[in-house]
């Protein structure tokens, strides 16, 4: 019996004097990765992620980042009571992206020694019913005041029809879309074309921007296509003998 008691007593003194004392704040979630599985293109699919402290002193969410934007609010206390939980509503936003499988993170800064910061790792599958290829135009004109003609072609990988309308730009130059409606029949492609007015003034060199295709789709409603487009150069039309001051045929 003495010997066992000096056993345990040898055992208790190895122990870090921390150890005794508390675990002190502990994050803890039920997963650190979530999938959405399949997601359509402009649908904003969210999440509550619980946030559990199993420690046995006060956790305090300091502060959450993301690659995205994703992270929403935080949905309860900032300061998590021992055994008590959290939730931090996460959103992801489609709209543009293409379609595959994506990835985003969420950081969770807290004041767990052990674990001051813990990721999240939000992924999703992109699927697009309606796809405008290229999703990216970019011309160099040859002549000031011509406008920029891109040919595109929209495939419809869905089971009804598809209708492009109406284009707008964020910002001010004017387009076209030729035909003005067009028609991409079910599993089908349509060829058509875009046409930009790009105004050019001043020194610029190029116009950028991204053209708004809307569309009869209830969760497609508009697809983006970013463009570029280089202006000629302009020719010096003051003479070199002007310029430097030199007139070369005066007298010398």
């Amino acid at each position: 019996m003495i010997r066992s008691t000096i056993v345990i007593g040898l055992m208790l003194s190895m122990i870090p004097t921390f150890l005794l004392a508390g675990t002190g704040p502990r994050i803890s979630f039920p997963e650190l990765e979530h999938d959405f599985g399949d997601v359509r293109c402009g649908e904003s699919p969210s999440v509550e992620l619980t946030c559990t402290n199993t420690g046995d002193d006060v956790l305090i969410l300091e502060q959450i980042e993301s690659s995205c934007g994703c992270a929403k609010a935080i949905r309860g206390d900032r300061k998590i009571a021992p055994g008590s939980s959290s939730k931090i509503h996460a959103q992801i936003e489609t709209i543009g992206m293409p379609p595959g499988r994506h990835s985003k993170a969420i950081a969770v800064h807290s004041n767990d020694p052990a674990h001051p910061r813990t990721s999240l790792k939000l992924t999703f599958n992109v699927i697009r019913h309606l796809v405008i290829d290229p999703s990216f135009l970019a011309t160099r004109l040859s002549e000031s005041g011509k406008d920029a003609v891109f040919t595109l072609k929209a495939t419809n990988y869905s089971t009804k029809q598809m209708v492009l309308r109406a284009v707008t730009l964020d910002g001010s130059h004017e387009t076209v879309l030729i035909p003005k409606e067009v028609e991409v029949p079910p599993g089908g492609k349509t060829d058509f074309q875009l046409c930009i007015r790009a105004k050019s003034g001043g020194d610029q060199s190029h116009a950028k921007g991204t053209a708004l295709i809307e569309t009869n789709d209830p969760i497609e409603k508009v697809l983006p296509i970013r463009y570029f487009i280089q202006f000629p150069k302009k020719h010096n039309l003051i003479p070199d003998h002007i310029q430097t001051g030199k007139n070369r045929g005066g007298p010398s």
